[in-house]
């Protein structure tokens, strides 16, 4: 991986990241033409993503969260046929795999539900910790993970990662954000909120500054409240051989800073090209 190498990301390239062990940056190439609700913005890149990735199957990796619920429900009503698929890590996401399960329940889908114990996602983190570089992010591990299962089974992977991110009043991004972009480059598509800069726009001009980011998206998500679980904690927590690989690992790997975009003006300016 080259320090000098930007990745297009995005539908049709609309924006591209960098990543290099002091930080991860982000710039736009083609800035939003136009400003939509959240909803249409979403029904649209919807759209977009079948039309450049629908020749295979679509996988949507439903995690029982918010976000990839919101793609889950906006793929429906647009009538696009996906596959969800649901990640079950021995009973540590069973609050988050229940929501994801019922969702498909309500809705006659039926999920490729990948199992595996703490014991085998312990190997699946040690395995990707050789393929993930600049960062100590160990989340993006399930994703990559996913996408490679998706990958050999001939499909598209699509997932909710990839939303501009709040602290407070400040707003950032970082290779969480973008792990497919820069570790599969061309092999899935970008994280769907970040897949066409008006839905990028659309979503970041919802958010009030007052309210953190769970809070803000139950305002305009128009999907259930439910607890937010950092289950991979608790791998790296349930495991002494884990835990002193990682902190061997932490100690040697470079660790890249957040692209920070500023104030909610400052993100709508860089959107829109101002």
């Amino acid at each position: 991986m080259s320090v000098d190498t930007w990745y297009p990301a995005g539908h049709q390239g609309w924006c591209s990241v960098n990543l290099t062990p002091e930080r991860f940056a982000f710039q736009v190439n083609n800035p939003a033409t136009k400003e939509l609700d959240f909803q249409s913005a979403c029904d649209i890149a919807a759209q977009m993503l079948y039309q450049e990735w629908g020749s295979q199957p679509l996988y949507l990796s439903l995690s029982g969260g918010l976000d990839s619920e919101v793609i889950a429900d906006t793929f429906v009503r647009n009538h696009i046929s996906f596959i969800p698929v649901i990640l079950q890590v021995g009973n540590l996401n069973a609050a988050e795999y229940w929501y994801a399960e019922y969702w498909c329940y309500q809705h006659n889908i039926t999920p490729l539900i990948k199992t595996v114990t703490i014991a085998e996602y312990e190997d699946i983190l040690k395995k990707y910790l050789l393929v993930i570089r600049n960062t100590h992010q160990t989340g993006i591990v399930a994703n990559l993970y996913l996408a490679d299962e998706i990958k050999a089974l001939g499909g598209s992977y699509v997932n909710g990662v990839g939303d501009i991110n709040q602290d407070h009043d400040q707003f950032y991004c970082n290779i969480v954000d973008f792990a497919l972009d820069v570790f599969r480059p061309g092999q899935h598509p970008t994280g769907f909120f970040m897949y066409t800069a008006e839905l990028a726009l659309a979503y970041i001009k919802m958010f009030d500054s007052t309210v953190n980011e769970q809070y803000n998206k139950l305002r305009f998500y128009n999907v259930a409240a439910r607890p937010k679980i950092a289950w991979v904690e608790h791998v790296f927590f349930g495991s002494k051989r884990l835990r002193h690989l990682l902190d061997f690992w932490y100690a040697h790997a470079p660790n890249s800073q957040s692209h920070q975009f500023g104030n909610k003006q400052d993100v709508i300016n860089v959107l829109k090209g101002i």
